[in-house]
């Protein structure tokens, strides 16, 4: 999200911009080869036995849609961000409106152990608006891209 944040405000004579473009399609791909089958993120990416997690979920469709939507990367990429969108919607949206599976908050940690035991917390408000900024970004797609069951 930072990334993508920064590319919106750069000016685009900034010297570097190239550069962060190129970084940021490099993160995205890296990236992308973590979604699970389900469409969502691990609260440890490259650990299959880690749970899902909703806020790394948003931010990564987020910087997949928004970066579409500039044209920083090709809409190739249109179905992980569509995938995690719908993800987001039939798993962490629930029936009273809270955005679940968000874990808890915590600090950096050298321990791994405690990376896979971090609970969730029902309804957790920081992930919320990384599932905001995801879902207009994925609005503003191209309508093709889109399933019109969830727009």
């Amino acid at each position: 999200m930072a990334q993508c944040q920064l590319l919106a405000f750069l000016p685009e004579d900034h010297p570097k911009r190239d550069d962060l473009i190129d970084i940021l399609k490099e993160h995205l791909v890296g990236v992308a080869r973590y979604q699970t089958a389900s469409g969502m993120w691990r609260q440890l990416l490259d650990k299959s036995d880690s749970f899902v997690e909703s806020s790394c979920t948003a931010m990564f469709v987020y910087g997949f849609a928004k970066a579409i939507n500039e044209g920083w990367i090709s809409d190739i990429y249109a179905s992980v961000a569509i995938r995690g969108w719908e993800a987001i919607m039939r798993e962490c949206i629930t029936g009273n409106g809270y955005f679940d599976k968000v874990s808890t908050g915590f600090n950096f940690k050298q321990d791994l152990a405690f990376y896979y035991n971090v609970p969730y917390e029902p309804g957790g408000d920081h992930g919320i608006g990384a599932a905001i900024f995801a879902g207009i970004e994925i609005f503003k797609m191209k309508p093709a891209f889109r399933d019109c069951v969830w727009c």
